[in-house]
C-alpha cells in the first residue's frame, strides 16, 4: 500500500501536462492521492474547437495551477468528452470519455464538476462560460463547497 501511494504522489504531483492541465485516464489512480490528501477533483469537460473550453483553461485553470495556491485544496483535470479513448472509471471499469461524460449528465462543454475519491460529485455542475468578470467568482465558490465537504469527513 505504501509503494502504490508513493508512486501515485509521485505521478500525481506535478499537475502539469505538456504545459496544460493533466487529462483524467485513470480515476482509481488518482484516487489514492485525493483520499490520502482530502482533496476533490475538479474536471473541466472539454470537447475539441471549444472556444470557450480554451479560455477557462488558460484564464482561471492553468493560473491556479502555476500559482501553487491550489495544490492543497484541489486536483486539477480535463476530460475531452468528444474522445472515444478509454479510461478508467471510479468503480474500475473501462469506458470511453465520452460515455463517462454523459454517465454524470454532462452533456455540454464546458463543464466543470467537482468529484470526491469515490466519484460522487460534490456541488452543482458549472455549465458553459458566463464570462470572465463572473466566471471566477462561481468557479471559486464550487471550490471552497467541495474542499469543505471533503475535509469534513
Amino acid at each position: 500500500m505504501k509503494k502504490i501511494l508513493l508512486a501515485s504522489l509521485l505521478v500525481i504531483s506535478v499537475q502539469t501536462f505538456a504545459g496544460g492541465i493533466r487529462p483524467l485516464r485513470s480515476f482509481p489512480e488518482e484516487a489514492v492521492f485525493m483520499r490520502a490528501q482530502a482533496l476533490p477533483m475538479l474536471i473541466l469537460f472539454t470537447q475539441e474547437d471549444c472556444h470557450f473550453c480554451e479560455t477557462i483553461k488558460t484564464e482561471f485553470l492553468q493560473p491556479m495551477q502555476l500559482s501553487g495556491d491550489y495544490e492543497s485544496r484541489v486536483l486539477l483535470r480535463q476530460l475531452p468528452m468528444d474522445s472515444y479513448a478509454d479510461m478508467i472509471t471510479p468503480s474500475g471499469e473501462s469506458m470511453a470519455a465520452s460515455e463517462f461524460s454523459h454517465s454524470y449528465g454532462v452533456d455540454f462543454s464546458p463543464t466543470v464538476l467537482l468529484l470526491d475519491h469515490a466519484g460522487t460529485s460534490l456541488t452543482e455542475p458549472l455549465i458553459g462560460f458566463s464570462g470572465t468578470h463572473y466566471y471566477g467568482f462561481y468557479l471559486e465558490k464550487r471550490i471552497t463547497a467541495a474542499v469543505g465537504q471533503v475535509k469534513n469527513r
